[in-house]
């Protein structure tokens, strides 16, 4: 009992680690999409409807984290009860599809405030910002963690062509 205690306070302490490290990497992503000429009141309505986001998606991530330290609790004691195991994973997929869904009416209601020039540099973006959310660059990252590659350009390993993108 108190080893899992432990374990999940540890979890959630690096959780919560975590989740002081992304705000940093969401302004970083998010500052690069310079959307021309917006209008003070459109970027109090942005911040807003981000504001909102963030409220309604943190529960939900938290649940995740919850269910994740569940999963490695039971995936790490001598009778594996495989059946709460895939219901948990069953969850978290439900609990990630509502995330998508409200980002997704997110940048609807972002995209519906701004002019048609505004849209096309944000539709670009949101294409590219998506792309990298679903992993579709993975196979140019080989062995790096990724993150450093989007704010200081590729590993030294990556500029001298070390990883070549692999068929999978």
């Amino acid at each position: 009992m108190k080893t899992q205690i432990l374990s999940i306070t540890l979890l959630l302490l690096f959780s919560t680690a975590s989740l002081f490290a992304q705000p940093q990497a969401y302004a970083q992503t998010h500052k690069n999409c310079k959307i021309p000429n917006l209008t003070e009141q459109q970027q109090t309505k942005i911040d807003a409807i981000n504001l909102k986001y963030k409220k309604d998606v943190l529960p939900l991530r938290n649940e995740i984290r919850e269910m994740r330290a569940k999963i490695t609790t039971l995936t790490t004691q001598d009778n594996v009860n495989l059946e709460e195991v895939y219901a948990l994973i069953d969850a978290i997929a439900q609990k990630k599809a509502e995330i998508e869904k409200k980002h997704t009416a997110k940048q609807n209601e972002i995209r519906n405030l701004l002019t048609e020039e505004q849209q096309v540099v944000f539709d670009m973006h949101k294409s590219k910002s998506y792309n990298n959310r679903s992993g579709a660059n993975k196979n140019n990252r080989s062995n790096c963690r990724g993150q450093h590659q989007k704010v200081q350009g590729p590993c030294e390993q990556h500029k001298q062509g070390a990883f070549k993108p692999t068929n999978n």
